[in-house]
């Protein structure tokens, strides 16, 4: 099985504005983004019950472009660039959710 997420899986740092419009985007964010982790989660689950291998790929938590606008064409040139580089080079899959590797080789 391989997943492609098109998100950072590590915990981001964020400053947030004070208001109730600044912290209610980013606490739909956060939620948004847990949720696609707990979907991994799943994934995997239903993977080692059934006995698949499971892969995972996951935008890099050092990749520090930022966006400017929803469809930025640069931020989504650079993302390319770095998905084409580390798929050139024999892109290490995660074999398991982040935060589970630790837990799983214990």
């Amino acid at each position: 099985m391989y997943i492609i997420r098109n998100s950072k899986t590590q915990p981001e740092w964020g400053k947030t504005e004070a208001g109730l419009k600044g912290i209610t985007e980013r606490a739909l964010n956060t939620i948004i983004k847990y949720q696609g982790i707990g979907d991994l989660y799943r994934i995997y689950a239903l993977s080692k019950v059934d006995g698949v291998d499971f892969n995972l790929a996951a935008i890099p938590g050092d990749f520090n472009v930022e966006r400017q606008e929803e469809f930025d064409r640069n931020y989504m040139n650079q993302l390319f660039n770095l998905g084409f580089d580390l798929g050139k080079r024999g892109y290490p899959w995660m074999k398991h959710p982040p935060g589970l590797e630790r837990a799983v080789a214990a």
